[in-house]
């Protein structure tokens, strides 16, 4: 299995390319070089590709613009994958590989870099022409200059920022802003720059769907029944925390609570009060830095590797955060930005699903505090449109939930458009699914010149193939606050954990 990684302010390079040695934070930094396979023989089985894995008739990437195999992305590989997966998550292992394949929008435009992850200005900002590819969590992208003098079959490898934990927004007609890792943000310049906007909105969507069903089998199983047991009011602990806009973790006294202390003339009593999931500094402290309310999701994140998907120790929340601006009188202020989320790490499975039924009772999400849904038809259920994904049927989805086309007609100026999207999805489950072939969609870019070289297409009907024989090997590497993408996931770990907590996981943002 081919991996890359960045190197982002103490997160470590590691895999199958070399490491970056420069100290500069940035999502979307070059991969290192790669070399080819060898050709194979004429009687041999095609050896392992790393390069266009993904044999789409709608392909227009010029073929010297190649990027990384994504993991698990062949049929050459489900079968050994399975072995490695739990019985009950081999069914969302397959709609994760389905999702990382999926190429949600392509074409070329103009891609400015206008703020590093410290929020510093990037100096003498321009704007570089590029092609595009957004599959899964990844947008891939390669400078358009770089095809200028090329000679021979010289491989262009891309640069990449991973979306999932990032904000969108559109401004006027042909701008998307893009702010991911920290504060990095970027202006891409497109006369389709709606159809981006909707594709990076949708690839957000689509993967909030796909852990949310992942948490629902995880924190039902049997070892965790008995936490379901009683509702929880309050609960409180040190848990290490990630804010938005955040790149490193700090240790938080954290409070999940919906009542709150009254007092009396003998003693106090609890009250109800609106939910809340407050960060203290320290035990001690007066006033929380932050908190959250309305939480509208919360669910764990699938870990990349495979061995660790029963062990998973990290999820996220996603709600208006308060700010707390005067530490004297504990005032707090709305923070008007849109969140990409609070990512926060449990010491262990265990702490990680008493955390989760805390935040489902605390905020009635997913059914509770009465009882879990467990409605596939239901959009406030964790499960929410999981039984055609995964019914054995010629008519599953491969192509996960939605369309770009399904969503065209929303409003654009939502800020949290899950409701709208959720409800479209509902309308399309009562139509029924139906396999999807290749058609000519109107999002598509247009074609290259004619001097251009295009990707060759050998299946007209599939929108995805692949015969390459990667290997899944796993690395098991992991360094303190690394991040280590493979080919579409992200590592994280902060350097307070132990190294027995420190593993691969997929970041996603919730939408």
């Amino acid at each position: 299995m081919a991996t890359f990684a960045v190197k982002d302010e103490g997160r470590v390079s590691m895999g199958l390319y070399r490491a970056h040695d420069s100290s500069e934070s940035d999502d979307d930094r070059p991969l290192g070089r790669v070399v080819a396979p060898p050709p194979p023989a004429a009687s041999s089985k095609r050896p392992t590709s790393l390069f266009n894995v993904l044999v789409d008739p709608l392909q227009r990437r010029p073929s010297a613009f190649v990027k990384p195999a994504p993991p698990n992305g062949n049929a050459s590989t489900t079968t050994h994958v399975r072995h490695a997966v739990p019985p009950d998550m081999q069914a969302i292992q397959q709609l994760y590989t389905d999702f990382q394949q999926k190429v949600y929008m392509q074409g070329t435009l103009d891609k400015q870099h206008q703020r590093n992850t410290d929020g510093s200005p990037v100096p003498h900002p321009s704007f570089t022409p590029t092609y595009a590819e957004l599959a899964g969590p990844i947008l891939f992208l390669w400078e358009m200059a770089a095809l200028e003098g090329q000679k021979g079959n010289k491989c262009i490898l891309p640069q990449f920022i991973n979306v999932l934990d990032a904000i969108v927004e559109l401004r006027g007609d042909d701008e998307v802003l893009l702010c991911t890792a920290g504060q990095n943000q970027y202006v891409l310049r497109s006369d389709q720059a709606k159809t981006w906007f909707l594709a990076l909105r949708l690839a957000v969507f689509e993967s909030s769907r796909l852990f949310e069903m992942y948490t629902r089998r995880f924190v039902t199983r049997t070892v965790y029944q008995d936490l379901f047991a009683k509702q929880i009011k309050h609960k409180d602990g040190f848990l290490q925390v990630r804010l938005p806009g955040q790149t490193g973790w700090r240790q938080y006294w954290t409070v999940a609570c919906s009542e709150k202390p009254e007092k009396r003339l003998f003693g106090k009593r609890m009250i109800p009060c609106r939910g809340q999931l407050m960060f203290y500094e320290s035990k001690r402290a007066r006033w929380p830095v932050a908190t959250l309310v309305n939480v509208s999701h919360a669910y764990c994140l699938y870990p990349e590797a495979n061995q660790l998907i029963d062990h998973a120790i990290l999820f996220k929340v996603q709600g208006p955060m308060l700010v707390t601006t005067n530490a004297t009188n504990g005032e707090q202020h709305m923070d008007d930005k849109p969140s990409c989320g609070t990512f926060i790490m449990a010491k262990d499975s265990k702490e990680l699903v008493q955390w989760l039924v805390a935040c489902f009772d605390v905020f009635q999400l997913y059914g509770r505090p009465s009882r879990l849904a467990n409605d596939a038809t239901d959009p406030k259920s964790l499960n929410f449109a999981e039984a055609p994904l995964i019914t054995p049927s010629p008519n599953r989805p491969r192509r996960l939930l939605l369309e770009i086309d399904d969503i065209a007609h929303l409003a654009q100026n939502d800020d949290v458009p899950a409701t709208s999207y959720r409800a479209v999805l509902a309308q399309k489950l009562k139509q029924g699914f139906r396999a999807t072939i290749a058609p000519t969609p109107a999002y598509t870019t247009a074609p290259m010149s004619p001097t251009s070289p295009v990707l060759p297409s050998k299946h007209t009907n599939l929108l995805y193939t692949s015969d390459s024989d990667d290997d899944d090997e796993q690395d098991d590497h992991s360094d303190n606050e690394s991040i280590v993408i493979h080919a579409a996931a992200t590592t994280i770990a902060p350097a307070s954990m132990g190294k027995h907590n420190q593993c691969a996981y997929s970041l996603p943002f919730i939408f």
